[in-house]
């Protein structure tokens, strides 16, 4: 999680959940390795924290950002062959 944004009073409102995820796929005895990135930006009250429920809200949107990252990556692979 890293700020992104701060109000006049200089609290955070607003956060950046940067997900990053390697993913191994082994196929007829090869091995590949990808990495994919997805982000989420969510907001918050000022001087509050922030929820589980927010938290993990952001991380499975990042996540599914980043599992559509590796599977546009797998796509575009399979269209080169």
């Amino acid at each position: 999680m890293s700020a992104l944004q701060y109000d006049r009073n200089g609290y955070i409102v607003v956060y950046r959940a940067r997900i990053k995820l390697k993913v191994v796929r082994k196929k007829a005895g090869e091995q590949k390795s990808y990495t994919a990135q997805g982000t989420h930006d969510f907001t918050i009250e000022p001087n509050a924290i922030i929820t589980d429920a927010q938290r993990f809200d952001a991380i499975r949107s990042g996540s599914l950002k980043a599992l559509d990252s590796f599977v546009a990556q797998v796509g575009a692979e399979g269209s080169r062959l």
